[in-house]
């Protein structure tokens, strides 16, 4: 076997010798290429919290919208304890709140924290209620942020709301409040004191084993019962409507609770989620359940199903609202925020969905399976072949330089061991992936370590599919716990992580452990970060590996959040990085930080390439010692191409080439001009 593919591409040509008398002078140097991000293949949109425009934004588990009378649409992003902003013409800004800090904190804008922001209204003077965990916050027009309500009847100082809640505005300031877990209806004024409208606290239940057993119950406000309150919505005659479970409830001005929709529609329905009401008196809501369906109702009470021109399948879609054109905003939970206006088709607003499968096509038309995938490297071929180890999928896949995406080996949704050609092998968790000089690809495959020659046939080099364990021996004798990354040396040995340790592959198929402790069975002794000799080092989930033409070998000692040496004499060092503190600082050895670094590539002048997964971006640790960021940007989630540093989402794959890095994000596949 040959020194890996990936180690040798990006190398330079040496410096040109002096001309000479009758020689043509040197061709002008190629144009300067543009550093940016590109697409290659697959698809990456997908959770994040990245402003901008359209379908570039991001967003990561939106819950609830609200639309105010100039066309600014209101998010609440849970997840990202955040709330969002989507101008009338598209552009996504956070209005208040921090990603990744959840905290109930009052103060400006810029101050301001929530912790689970999922819901939000507003009112038509122009402020923005969100029901955050247990609390209602308000963030007025001026931009200040502050609690208003906490629950029980009376006042802010004597209240405690169950949660989570849902909200809507009346024209006159009143603010209404749909609790979850108490089960019933609540109204604020604009003078701040809150009153329980309709229904009993905790409603008409029984509980068995802890479980509550609710049921509806009509009648005077006072004695009514709600199920699950999940929408509110209001008339202009001051009647409040209730997505109630499987039901809509009506609490008419004078005080009285009915059922609104028949008994026989209650039947057909999952669960709904989200209401609100048009011009005209008629109710829409979304069934969430089984059905994934958007309803309307009539003020009769008359249901039926609302489908678009390009879908009768709402899957994902949680809450709704619609402005006085009759424009109705829905609010994706996978991270869309689209429209939908009578008789047309359901436009994309802001965000982009994450799209998984197994599509084989060109660029942008193909689909991988990459979604929560621990790949730690992928490899080029000397034909710029692209090669990834499809985990979720259980395929390899290639990629031309031209991005066309076909399947080598493997079949989509079908996990096992078996050896065989292309389409009738198996892979069960196929993580790294090498290639090398001769075309042949070696894969890190779960506890297997298998081969696929250029002809496509798959075998198994090392390993025992039933035995878990590192223990040492030769080929099947062997054993492998949890592999992940994989790379070739000079000599033509296969290097593998393990969970902790570091194990060797000879081309006679003999196989003994590095550096690290191996385990034949779990033990939290394995486990840790120690620098020394090979066998008293210590390593915690260690993903990608790569050797360099001296027989050092560097390995991204995931969990450590470290970069770790293992020179050719078997001393491991820690070159970046401090033992278990996550962290995103630039600098030299025990300066810089990093955050789950996965893959490894090593260019031709020594330079260091690492995808640092939590902090979604590719780092470079160059030849002396300094590590620096190229692509991404620490905190910010979700790809943007273009320019650098740009974004990317917990990117994980990574090979390169001729100054090119190839990296697997958001279950796409980018090129990162450097």
């Amino acid at each position: 076997m040959a020194l890996a593919a990936s180690v040798l591409l990006g190398a330079c040509s040496g410096g040109a010798s002096s001309p000479s008398a009758g020689v043509s002078p040197a061709p002008a140097p190629p144009p300067a290429t543009t550093q940016e991000i590109t697409l290659l293949a697959g698809h990456i949109g997908g959770e994040g919290n990245i402003d901008g425009n359209g379908a570039a934004a991001r967003f990561n588990q939106p819950l609830d919208l609200a639309v105010d009378p100039a066309g600014n649409v209101y998010v609440a992003d849970t997840l990202n304890f955040t709330v969002r902003k989507i101008s009338s013409a598209g552009l996504v800004s956070t209005l208040a709140g921090k990603p990744g800090i959840a905290e109930s904190t009052d103060g400006d804008l810029a101050s301001a924290r929530f912790s689970a922001p999922r819901s939000v209204a507003v009112d038509t003077t122009g402020n923005v209620y969100v029901a955050d965990g247990s609390t209602v916050r308000r963030i007025t027009p001026a931009g200040q942020v502050s609690t208003v309500a906490r629950g029980q009847d009376g006042t802010l100082n004597e209240a405690l709301l169950s949660g989570p809640i849902v909200l809507t505005t009346d024209a006159g300031g009143n603010l209404y409040v749909g609790d979850v877990y108490t089960r019933n209806i609540r109204k604020m004024s604009p003078a701040g004191v809150m009153s329980t409208l309709a229904g009993q606290a905790y409603g008409h239940c029984n509980y068995l084993f802890g479980q509550p057993n609710c049921v509806a119950v009509d009648g005077s406000a006072a004695q009514a019962g709600f199920v699950k309150p999940a929408g509110l919505a209001i008339d202009t005659a001051g009647n409040v409507y209730v997505a109630d479970a499987k039901a809509i409830r009506k609490i008419s001005t004078n005080g009285q609770v009915s059922t609104l929709s028949s008994a026989s529609d209650s039947a057909t329905i999952s669960e709904l989620s989200g209401l609100t009401i048009d011009s005209g008196g008629n109710l829409y809501t979304l069934d969430v359940g089984l059905n994934s369906r958007l309803l309307k109702f009539t003020p009769a009470g008359v249901m039926s199903i609302v489908t678009a021109a390009n879908t009768s399948d709402f899957t994902g879609y949680k809450r709704l609202i619609i402005n006085p054109a009759g424009t109705l905003y829905l609010v994706d939970s996978m991270g869309v925020i689209s429209t939908l206006t009578p008789g047309s088709s359901l436009q994309t607003l802001a965000g982009t969905r994450s799209s998984t499968g197994t599509t084989d096509a060109n660029g942008a038309a193909a689909r991988f399976n990459l979604t929560l995938s621990r790949v730690s490297s992928s490899a080029l071929d000397g034909a710029g072949n692209l090669y990834i180890a499809d985990q979720n999928n259980y395929t390899i896949r290639k990629i031309s330089a031209g991005g066309d995406v076909t399947t080598l080996a493997g079949s989509a949704g079908q996990a096992g061991y078996a050896d065989g050609m292309a389409s009738a092998a198996r892979f069960t968790a196929p993580r790294g992936i090498v290639a090398d000089a001769s075309g042949n690809l070696f894969v890190a495959d779960g506890v297997l370590v298998r081969k696929i020659t250029p002809a496509g046939n798959v075998t198994t080099l090392a390993g025992n599919a039933g035995k878990w364990g590192d223990t040492d021996g030769v080929g099947s004798a062997a054993s492998f716990y949890d592999l992940n990354g994989i790379s070739l040396d000079g000599q033509g040995n296969l290097l593998v992580t393990t969970s902790t340790a570091i194990r060797k592959i000879t081309p006679d198929l003999r196989v003994s452990t590095l550096a690290g402790m191996a385990m034949p069975g779990y033990s939290d002794s394995a486990f840790g970060h120690v620098d020394g000799n090979a066998s008293q080092a210590r390593f915690n989930h260690p993903r990608g590996i790569v050797a360099d033409p001296a027989g050092n070998i560097y390995v991204a000692d995931s969990d450590n959040h470290t970069i770790r040496k293992i020179t050719a004499a078997g001393s491991v060092t820690t070159l970046a990085g401090v033992a278990t503190q996550a962290g995103a600082a630039d600098g030299s050895g025990n300066a810089a930080r990093f955050n789950l670094p996965i893959g490894l590539s090593l260019d031709a002048r020594g330079n260091l390439f690492v995808t640092d997964s939590g902090n979604h971006s590719v780092r470079q640790l160059s030849s002396d010692g300094r590590v620096s960021t190229v692509a991404g940007q620490a905190g910010k989630i979700g790809v943007s191409l273009g320019g650098l540093p740009g974004t990317l989402a917990a990117p994980s794959a990574l090979a390169s080439g001729n100054g090119v890095l190839y990296v697997s994000t958001a279950n796409g596949i980018v090129k990162i001009q450097l």
